[in-house]
C-alpha cells in the first residue's frame, strides 16, 4: 500500500490471488488480504480484485460460496477478472453465471 499511497492512489488495491476453484486455498487468502487492507486504510477505500477461473463460477453453489466469501469484506469496489472466459465464444450459460456472480456481490 505504501507505494500506492505515495503515488497519490484515490483507491488502494488489495493483493489478490487466482482462485481456480472455491475449495482452493488462494480463496480464503484473498479474503484476509482484502480484509486486513480495509482495516489498515479506514480513511480511504480500498478495492478488492477478484480473479477466478469461469468453471468455478457455473456451478450455482459454487458461485455463492466464492461470493459469499467477499460478502462481508466491506470493500469499496470489487475489481474482477474471470480468468478462461472469452465473451465470443462463451456458452450462453458462461454469460448467465457471470451475471449471477456479479449480483451476487
Amino acid at each position: 500500500f505504501a507505494a500506492q499511497r505515495k503515488l497519490g492512489a484515490d483507491l488502494l488495491l488489495s493483493p489478490y490471488f487466482f482462485v481456480p476453484h472455491p475449495q482452493h486455498p488462494w480463496l480464503e487468502t484473498s479474503r484476509a488480504c482484502a480484509r486486513e487492507a480495509i482495516s489498515m486504510s479506514p480513511r480511504q477505500p480500498v478495492g478488492v480484485p477478484i480473479c477466478v477461473d469461469i468453471d468455478a463460477l457455473v456451478d450455482p453453489e459454487h458461485r455463492a460460496r466464492i461470493a459469499g466469501v467477499y460478502a462481508d469484506v466491506g470493500a469499496a469496489v470489487f475489481w474482477v477478472t474471470i480468468v478462461n472466459y472469452d465473451e465470443r465464444r462463451a456458452d450462453p450459460r458462461d454469460v448467465h453465471a457471470v451475471m449471477a456472480f456479479l449480483r451476487a456481490l
